[in-house]
């Protein structure tokens, strides 16, 4: 994805760049916390990605606001 640039909804001229890459990916490490919070039995899969960034992506209602609602209008196309 990173230097794709965006099709479909995305403007064409809009290049992909790791900042936007990181805002979209997000929402897949709030996902992995709220199974972690749901399921604490369980091992926390490790998202590579955002390794240390951790605390800063926990599911709470800070960063539901700020990253899952309205996520898909975040989304990448190619």
């Amino acid at each position: 994805m990173l230097g794709a640039r965006g099709a479909l909804s995305q403007k064409v001229d809009e290049v992909y760049g790791e900042a936007r890459i990181l805002e979209r990916a997000s929402v897949i490490q709030v996902a992995i916390d709220a199974r972690a919070q749901a399921r604490p039995q369980e091992t926390a899969f490790h998202y590579l990605p955002f390794s240390g960034l951790e605390d800063q992506y926990r599911f709470n209602d800070e960063t539901f606001e700020k990253v899952v609602l309205d996520y898909n209008l975040k989304d990448l196309s190619i």
